[in-house]
């Protein structure tokens, strides 16, 4: 996972980027906030290693103060092997 910035600033805009490693069938991507589902955007798939796919997904996040500390997780599921591997990123917001 990355983000770009490296470090958000309160009130502006701040991406949470996430791709699976390589998975044949492709991986699904769910995002988690506090244990609830929340949307991301799906930027597709790439050719990955082994023949596989990686699976690309991002979060637009215009985060204030108190989403500094907020932890967001991504996670990778695959429907044949029925097992999830996830990431986090644990906000480090500056404010003005």
């Amino acid at each position: 996972m990355t983000t770009r910035p490296r470090q958000g600033r309160a009130g502006q805009p701040l991406v949470i980027a996430c791709a699976s490693a390589s998975s044949n069938p492709p991986s699904d991507v769910s995002w988690l906030k506090d244990g609830n589902e929340i949307i991301g955007i799906d930027k597709g798939q790439v050719n990955s290693d082994y023949g596989g796919w990686s699976t690309r997904s991002e979060l637009e996040l215009i985060p204030t103060e108190a989403d500094d500390g907020e932890i967001y997780a991504c996670q990778a599921m695959n429907e044949l092997i029925a097992r999830a591997v996830s990431d986090a990123v644990t906000l480090d917001i500056l404010c003005e």
